[in-house]
């Protein structure tokens, strides 16, 4: 035990060494502590053959030659060096392994290197989306997203609006007024998201998608501004000119609303809320990840949200407006959200100040969810033709579908989950078919798929309708 006393584990190489000097190689030289761990540098692992190729060795030691180690503590020079199978690097990362685990922290600046450099875009290329009209882009839009015209329009028309105010002010120098920024206002399942990203690949613009849930104020664990920007640009291929004039979707974002607790105090949302500032209005916002600064002036906002609860705000205010009995039909006439109906529904004025396009999406109509189902079934045929498999549907059944889903909560989503169920007894068996054959659905569901087996003979089968079993597991 005494013998053991006077030796220390060097932190290179893990081995005990004494911690005086002798002519039995290796001993201690340059005593360490780290994290609370005592040890040292042995006398091998600063010889002047590593301190040449190892900064961390000469860090630690505080020694880069041999002859100054020999003023200090004499070496004998008559014992031969025999370097040990790893690097230093490696046996200083093996030695504080063993002792206390810590992170392997790679620096920003590394991490940009590594990344490829951004191929350089004319301007031409930047506006591209301004080559095209805005009749050519609602097309598009509209053979996707069914039943919002009137929003689809408005949303084209105001990214269209800020791409060309970018446009105008790289070329003539002049600083026009802040963009306009899109809120979207609609149940579950009128299509917000699907509108936004549908527009944005249209018009070929990069985009980050986001849920505003997840956001935090400064100070809190959670996803930050910060993050939504450096998504953007990491879909823009690292290219920050287009990711300055690219589009940031945030859904769910009724859900920072300002919450008062009992005592009338804010609990949630406006601290997040003032964050989002930083994206609503011409701001330089520092990514980290990247090392490089992004500024926020010619970006497109769409924001977007449920708002349970804002038609009891606005009939509020038509209550104050309107007595008598035709209150509440002029309530019910009057669709339009108001700054005001904002604030009062929990938004601070600064943050509702910055977005004057608010836009109302309808709810799906029987007719608009039987074209989604229509849609849907057009896409779903590919994979029956995949195998050769004829596809035939009554028209009766979809009939009973669309009606079905106009009484569930979830509109278009409750279509892809109705077909989900619906379809998969039959493609369970035609995907493990040699294919060629009928599938044929009845107006109440029913199925009757006529395909050939793995010895190609042709086998039929009657699956039950499972539209009542689909409805009974909402």
């Amino acid at each position: 035990m005494a013998n053991s006393k006077r030796r220390a584990r060097c932190l290179l190489c893990g081995q005990l060494v004494p911690k005086e000097p002798s002519t039995i190689l290796p001993y201690a030289v340059k005593p360490l502590t780290i994290d609370g761990k005592h040890g040292c540098i042995c006398s091998i692992c600063v010889d002047d053959h590593y301190a040449k190729h190892n900064s961390n060795v000469k860090a630690l030691t505080g020694f880069s030659k041999r002859s100054t180690l020999n003023e200090i503590i004499p070496l004998p020079v008559d014992t031969p060096f025999t370097p040990p199978m790893q690097s230093p690097t490696e046996l200083l990362a093996s030695a504080l392994k063993k002792l206390a685990p810590i992170p392997v922290v790679v620096s920003h600046a590394q991490t940009v290197k590594t990344n490829p450099k951004p191929k350089e875009i004319t301007v031409k290329e930047k506006f591209a989306c301004l080559d095209n009209s805005l009749d050519s882009y609602f097309k598009i839009v509209a053979s996707k997203v069914f039943g919002q015209d009137e929003a689809a329009q408005m949303v084209l028309y105001t990214i269209y609006y800020n791409q060309m105010a970018n446009l105008l002010e790289f070329l003539t120098g002049e600083d026009l007024d802040r963009r306009n920024h899109i809120l979207l206002i609609g149940n579950t399942g009128t299509g917000k998201t699907f509108l936004a990203t549908t527009v944005a690949k249209a018009m070929k613009l990069p985009y980050a998608i986001s849920n505003a849930t997840s956001i935090t104020s400064a100070g809190y664990i959670g996803a930050k501004v910060e993050n939504l920007l450096e998504s953007l640009y990491r879909n823009a291929g690292c290219n920050l000119d287009l990711a300055e004039n690219g589009i940031v979707i945030l859904d769910e974002v009724d859900k920072k609303r300002v919450t008062p607790d009992g005592n009338g105090r804010d609990v949630t949302g406006r601290a997040v809320q003032e964050e989002l500032l930083k994206i609503l209005e011409p701001s330089d916002v520092y990514l980290k990840e990247f090392d490089i600064t992004f500024n926020t002036r010619n970006l497109t906002v769409i924001l977007m949200g449920a708002f349970v609860g804002l038609d009891e705000v606005i009939k509020k205010r038509m209550h104050k407006k309107v007595i008598g009995f035709r209150a509440e039909e002029e309530v019910a006439q009057d669709i339009e959200v108001t700054p005001d109906d904002l604030i009062n529904y929990g938004f601070i004025p600064e943050f509702v100040g910055r977005i004057p396009a608010v836009i109302s999406l309808n709810n799906l109509t029987k007719d608009v969810i039987i074209d989604i189902i229509y849609s849907l079934i057009s896409k779903l045929n590919l994979f029956f033709k995949t195998k050769d498999v004829d596809l035939i549907i009554d028209d009766r059944f979809i009939d009973t579908l669309a009606e079905d889903i106009m009484k569930s909560s979830t509109g278009a989503r409750d279509v892809y989950k109705r077909f989900f169920y619906i379809f998969q007894p039959a493609l369970y068996r035609i995907f493990q078919s040699n294919g060629g054959g009928v599938c044929e659905y009845d107006e109440h569901g029913n199925t009757t798929l006529i395909v050939g087996d793995k010895n190609a003979k042709m086998q039929t089968y009657e699956f039950e309708s499972l539209l009542k079993l689909s409805f009974e597991e909402e």
